[in-house]
């Protein structure tokens, strides 16, 4: 789930969750929330325990920034970049 609010002027409150799918209640250990900056750099990590039912990132942000989030488990990842 991706959250965007506004803030001040050219500023966003951004918030990125990651849930389970199905009838799980619980994210299986080991799963990773990162953003990564304009020049691929990690800016930001959240890595799921056992009994996560979910896992967040939040941050704040300037209009026409370039970020990618991803999200990963064992050796699959999924990875998006979006303009702000």
């Amino acid at each position: 789930m991706v959250g965007i609010f506004p803030k001040e002027q050219e500023k966003l409150a951004i918030f990125l969750r990651v849930y389970p799918l199905g009838s799980t209640s619980c994210l299986p250990r080991g799963v990773k929330l990162c953003i990564l900056d304009e020049n691929d750099e990690l800016f930001m990590e959240a890595v799921s325990s056992e009994r996560d039912n979910w896992i967040q990132l939040y941050f704040t942000a300037d209009k026409g920034d370039s970020l990618s989030f991803g999200v990963t488990l064992n050796s699959a990842t999924m990875l998006q970049r979006f303009l702000v």
